[in-house]
């Protein structure tokens, strides 16, 4: 099993300092935010981690005259 791009984004644990591992993605609704939870398996220790909004820009798709 191939490492996903959100292990290496995952933040150490506060209290003992090894890596914490991602075990659930809350997607974006409305005006929430995305909420990733991380646990540490080594503690035990669970911490939930608002992510920030991504900004979409919109594309303009231009047409040609036919």
């Amino acid at each position: 099993m191939g490492r996903k791009a959100d292990d290496e984004t995952a933040p150490p644990c506060p209290l003992c300092g090894m890596a914490m591992v991602l075990v659930r993605v809350d997607p974006r609704v409305a005006a929430f935010t995305e909420l990733r939870t991380y646990r540490c398996f080594a503690c035990g220790d669970v911490r939930a981690i608002e992510q920030q909004k991504t900004e979409y820009t919109p594309v303009v798709v231009q047409r040609g005259s036919v």
